[in-house]
């Protein structure tokens, strides 16, 4: 760790330290700020030239001009080590300010030869009164690892930032992408870029860090475009990684294929919003950027048509089929620095007729449908981290000190932008907190997703989160009836994955006409059709304890859960949920206790078999003796799988409470939860309450299906074990009269002969 004299360190308490503690300055513990770390390029070898005292001047001068620019520029030094400083800003703006003046002006003549290498990034991190934490912190130290020299180079997040700001000063800013860099402690390799500072950028970037309006002379012919406005909004966070990615597939592709990515999501999780912010970041890039209209053959084919117009391929008064084609033809062969944005694609089949078959021009495509990679390199578009709906939601709001409560609310809406957007409307027209929207928003999802006086005005005609999803069901009931009951069942289960075999084998327990849509690859077309419009993920789920078991299951974003849901009335819902339990039961295997083999399909079926056990509707009325015949599996499970006694006592206990009200106290089933919970008890060391319940599932099984039945034979087998050390001479007898029942019944090589077998052997 450097060291410095009083007269220094007081320089740099005054000019940087000067707003309180770093908590009170960051404003919050958990923050979003903009880190830089910099380092004297070729210090060791510097040093040893210039000698210790020189060396230790230079480090001085170096460290009062950062001083002194992280006071210009709002910023916090956190620490020295070594010949680096590592400082932060409240945005990437004067991060990036900071960073270029000390690297025209490093603060001595000796360092003007060697330079200044500076790495800047923007992420959430832990704040304490004196330091950052976090793996955001580490991620910034690692860019600036990975220069080289005297460079400047940024995340893809800091650099969209930085482009959203300088934007307002109508800069073009020139960056290199270096792609597939590997940061030592991260999985993932990541896309960082670097500032290339020479000729008339270079220029302007220089007056403004000297804190003058700088200008970069506009192109010398100005870019084509009929961009929308207002598509980027004000706040935009979050997608700098995303925007590295098209980047990446532009140079990747570049000069083989028209086509380069398809950016595929969520309806609302922003594709149209950064397909827009990279074309407005690039713009300097190319000769025309054209926003093309795709969800119509109409639409495409008029801005294909007027594309051509304004590039003068084609006359206004030509016949459109032959213009369409005219121009399409000459994308082909003349779409060299031309940037195409197919909106709202509905799926590639629609889209390739107007796709140019290769070429140079750059396309990017935006659409809900995933499949796309026979076309095009899909890219998907991921909801928001907690963190980062977090901050936007503060920033949106302007409510600095909830950051607690954006956290929890960001979470509850799935990430999702558009929901961000419209809670933070909300939450600015009435006044309220994020607490209480998340509040409201919990008792009513429903109504609050659909409150369209908050719906942002360029998003498809202020379309709701509730319509916007809404919308998309019914589009996709239209490629599949099965579709849209489909989701709805889906919705009504527990948020986590679901089997497919759950509708497949258990088609007979649902209504019609789903059950009969289902049929043959009636149910594989119902998914696809909500894939189609990213309403539903299918992925294979592999077994949590075996690897080489694997189950298609479908999974929904929690508010196309909350809006799919509420598309039924409340019989209609009521009757769903008892389907759901019958399907449910159908498919959870029945001697769970007895074969390891059914405990995969167990674990797939436990949480979603909770939920409806746990739902009061599905367990009212006719369902209530499927309810106790589900919670005995799931109590069985428990038993033998998990040895979760006190998970499984509550569940038998219910079971037997609805049995003994449902069938009377002398019912078979009845019997059976009699059966378990004495067992339950025995293997928690109760073996004085458990041995009435043995011997009345005994008298019941006894009376109901005979002395010779398999199940009384298990009775007389349990109530021997447990009266075994008390009482061997009744406990082998009881024993040597189960086994003969088992013999007779399943035969001598059944696993309930073999056991018992055993068992009267080991009493002697």
């Amino acid at each position: 760790m450097a060291t410095r004299n009083g007269r220094e360190q007081a320089l740099v308490d005054t000019t940087t330290n000067s707003a309180g503690t770093l908590l009170e300055w960051a404003g919050h513990s958990r923050a979003t700020l903009a880190i830089v770390f910099t380092d004297i390029v070729g210090s060791t070898a510097l040093g040893v030239g210039l000698g210790d005292t020189a060396m230790g001047e230079v480090r001085r001068a170096h460290f009062a001009r950062s001083a002194t620019l992280i006071g210009q520029n709002a910023g916090r030094e956190i620490k020295t080590i070594g010949d680096s400083v590592m400082v932060v800003f409240h945005s990437v703006g004067p991060a990036f300010d900071y960073a270029y003046a000390l690297h025209l002006d490093p603060g001595h003549s000796a360092l003007q030869k060697s330079g200044i290498r500076a790495g800047i990034h923007i992420g959430s991190v832990e704040v304490t009164a004196t330091d950052i934490f976090g793996t955001e912190v580490s991620f910034a130290a690692r860019i600036t690892h990975e220069i080289a020299g005297a460079e400047i180079w940024l995340s893809s997040q800091a650099l969209s930032d930085l482009r959203l700001q300088r934007a307002a000063h109508h800069l073009t800013l020139r960056w290199l992408d270096h792609p597939d860099i590997p940061l030592k402690g991260f999985a993932d390799t990541h896309t960082l870029w670097s500032l290339t500072s020479s000729g008339d950028a270079g220029r302007g970037l220089a007056e403004i860090a000297a804190g003058r309006e700088g200008r970069v002379p506009p192109p010398q012919s100005a870019v084509i475009s009929n961009m929308p406005a207002g598509l980027v909004p004000r706040h935009f966070l979050g997608r700098g990684e995303a925007l590295g990615d098209i980047g990446t597939a532009l140079q990747r592709y570049h000069g083989r294929a028209a086509i380069v990515a398809a950016l595929h999501g969520l309806r609302g999780v922003g594709k149209t919003v950064l397909a827009a912010a990279y074309a407005e970041f690039h713009q300097g890039d190319y000769h025309a950027v054209w926003w093309l209209r795709a969800q119509t053959d109409a639409g495409l084919r008029a801005d294909l048509v007027a594309l051509g117009i304004r590039l003068g391929w084609v006359s206004a008064d030509q016949r459109e089929e032959l213009a369409l084609s005219a121009v399409i033809d000459r994308l082909h062969r003349e779409g060299e620095g031309i940037l195409l944005i197919y909106d709202n694609a509905i799926d590639a089949a629609a889209l390739k007729p107007y796709l140019p078959e290769g070429g140079a021009a750059h396309v990017l495509v935006t659409s809900n449908s995933p499949v796309w990679r026979g076309v095009a390199e899909a890219v998907e578009i991921r909801v928001w981290p907690k963190e980062v709906g977090a901050d936007y939601l503060i920033v949106r709001t302007g409510r600095d000190a909830e950051r607690a409560a954006a956290l929890v609310l960001s979470e509850a809406l799935g990430g999702l932008p558009l929901a961000h957007e419209q809670a933070g409307a909300y939450c600015e027209r009435l006044g309220i907190s994020l607490d209480e929207y998340h509040r409201r928003f919990q008792a009513q999802p429903a109504h609050v997703l659909d409150a369209s006086r908050d719906a942002p005005a360029e998003y498809h005609d202020r379309r709701t989160v509730a319509k916007t999803f809404a919308l998309a069901i019914e589009e996709a009931a239209k490629l599949h009836p099965a579709a849209e009951p489909l989701i709805v069942y889906a919705a009504m289960l527990a948020p986590e994955p679901i089997p497919l075999f759950l509708f497949g084998e258990a088609r007979e327990k649902f209504g019609e006409p789903f059950a009969s849509e289902l049929v043959d690859d009636g149910l594989d077309e119902a998914v696809a059709a909500l894939r189609n419009f990213a309403l539903v993920d299918r992925e294979a789920t592999v077994d949590e304890r075996d690897s080489t078991i694997s189950t298609d299951t479908i999974r929904l974003h929690r508010l196309i859960r909350e809006v799919a849901a509420s598309r039924r009335e409340t019989r209609a819902r009521d009757t769903a949920l008892r389907e759901l339990v019958e399907a449910v039961l159908a498919t959870y295997p029945e001697e769970v206790q007895d074969d390891p083999r059914g405990w995969p399909r167990a674990r797939l079926l436990d949480a979603i078999g909770l939920g409806l056990v746990a739902n009061p509707v599905a367990s009212s009325g006719g369902a209530a003796v499927s309810i106790s015949s589900l919670l005995a599996r799931l109590a069985r499970y428990r038993l033998a799988s998990l040895a979760a006694y006190s998970q499984a006592r509550p569940i038998i206990e219910r079971a037997l409470a609805i049995r003994e009200k449902q069938l009377g106290p002398g019912h078979p089933d009845t019997a059976e939860s009699l059966y378990g919970l004495p067992i339950l008890l025995n293997n928690q060391g109760d073996g004085a309450s458990a041995r009435p319940l043995f011997e009345r599932a005994l008298a019941i099984r006894e009376k109901q299906l005979g002395p010779d039945h398999p199940d009384t034979a298990r009775s007389i087998r349990s109530l021997a074990l447990l009266l075994a050390p008390g009482n061997k001479a009744r406990a082998r007898a009881m024993l040597s009269r189960a086994l003969a029942i088992f013999q007779r019944r399943l035969g001598p090589r059944h696993p309930d002969t073999l056991a018992v077998r055993k068992q009267l052997a080991s009493i002697r």
